[in-house]
């Protein structure tokens, strides 16, 4: 071989070296991309089937209650699974189930068949998977920034950009597809995206057996139980998970206010383009993060992004009358709180090791909803017995208090860099 061969062949293994490092980071963007996206979509196109069906908002609340206690029991005893099984595996049948569970809607609606029991089903088998699915990609992500040469600040604040453009195309596509071309084609374009997510990571994505752990003869529920008391007895853990808790406690039902606002008014494109700013603010806020969060401390940047949510969610209770008001409330508190995700997820991954990761990241995902299909009951009540502009205010004082709690928790002051150290 010549020189020039010899230089052209190291060019091209060049190229090919850093085609494979990319591929594995571009597969995690754009399946956890599509993925969000399907979500969104179904967060938005259920409560607005029942809401057009019945008209209440209660209604709606409990439909999405008994969702989110089916994620809740999967999420919370399927966490041994993802640190038994293969987790590329699990992230893709949990996307596949959902494309089935969501393209199963309008299927039996075209029979005339959809009855509240069945919906209630549906629904709850999309979410059962969710949960464990979600968990398993942000379980391989250390191992994908290894791979990708990336490091872990950086993977997870581009994992949470794509979360944001998930919630952006998701709500705004929901509200557009429904408008212009029905509720029922707009549930086959959600279960259409879930599918190419699943495509997506499984062509993208190495097989990820987690690490063994003694002699695998540890039983699931004893797996299960493992991860909620290191989570408890880590201070760092337990505090994030507490906190957690108490967002999701106030967070969830917030999109709920939303439909059952721009429902009344039949206005689906306004309630996807009010639900997508947020979500593009956060673009903004996750991505500088990415570009920057290395630099900064992450306590003073978490609770920067707390306080702005909450005020935020009390700002738009009382722009409510106002789409342009919301659009803008909505966008400057998304970027202020876009880097609250990322920072949570690098410390929990470096807190813990790669045989306890999946168990400790599904353990604290079920702490998160472990309080929301009560939230959404109570919340849809409150709607009904007096406005979406008390509840939604309500439920911003209540992300104040979670706030509050983020400032005083001493676990929550030792989440540098330097003070953390592996669960082994």
């Amino acid at each position: 071989m010549g020189a020039a061969g010899a230089v052209g062949s190291i060019e091209a293994e060049g190229q090919a070296g850093r085609a494979g490092r990319k591929r594995p980071i571009g597969g995690l963007l754009v399946s956890t991309g599509a993925s969000v996206t399907g979500n969104a979509m179904v967060l938005i196109l259920v409560p607005w089937l029942v809401l057009e069906q019945t008209g209440n908002a209660a209604y709606a609340g409990l439909i999405n209650s008994a969702a989110l206690l089916a994620a809740l029991i999967a999420l919370g005893f399927g966490a041994a699974l993802l640190d038994r099984h293969d987790r590329r595996n699990l992230s893709v049948w949990a996307d596949v189930l959902s494309a089935l569970s969501v393209i199963a809607i309008p299927i039996i609606d075209g029979f005339g068949a959809l009855t509240t029991g069945v919906l209630v089903v549906l629904v709850a088998v999309g979410a059962i998977f969710d949960g464990p699915g979600r968990s398993a990609r942000e379980a391989m992500r250390p191992v994908i920034a290894t791979r990708s040469g990336l490091t872990l600040e950086r993977t997870n604040a581009l994992g949470e950009v794509m979360d944001g453009v998930g919630n952006v195309v998701g709500p705004a596509g929901a509200g557009l597809a429904v408008a212009a071309l029905g509720l029922a084609s707009s549930f086959w374009l959600a279960g259409g995206i879930f599918a190419v997510a699943a495509v997506v990571f499984f062509v993208t994505q190495e097989p990820s057996p987690p690490e063994r752990i003694g002699d695998g003869e540890e039983s699931y529920a004893a797996a299960t139980a493992a991860g909620f008391r290191l989570v408890w007895r880590d201070p760092v853990l337990r505090a994030t998970a507490i906190l957690a808790s108490l967002f999701g406690l106030f967070l969830v039902p917030i999109v709920l206010v939303f439909t059952a606002t721009f429902e009344a008014e039949d206005r689906p494109a306004a309630l996807g383009i009010v639900l997508a700013s947020f979500a593009v603010g956060s673009i903004v806020g996750a991505a500088l993060y990415a570009v920057a969060g290395e630099r900064f401390r992450r306590r003073p940047i978490l609770l920067a992004g707390l306080f702005a949510f909450a005020l935020g969610v009390l700002a738009m209770s009382l722009a409510l009358g106002s789409v342009t008001a919301l659009v803008i409330v909505a966008i400057v508190t998304g970027v202020v709180a876009g880097p609250v995700g990322p920072v949570f997820s690098v410390v929990i991954q470096q807190r813990t090791a790669d045989e306890f990761r999946g168990r400790v990241i599904a353990t604290i995902g079920t702490l998160e909803m472990i309080a929301a299909p009560l939230s959404l009951a109570i919340v849809g009540v409150l709607i009904e017995a007096t406005s979406p502009s008390t509840a939604l205010a309500i439920l911003g004082l209540g992300c104040v208090g979670a706030t509050c709690y983020a400032a005083i928790a001493p676990g929550l002051r030792h989440i540098e860099s330097d003070d953390l150290v592996g669960i082994r």
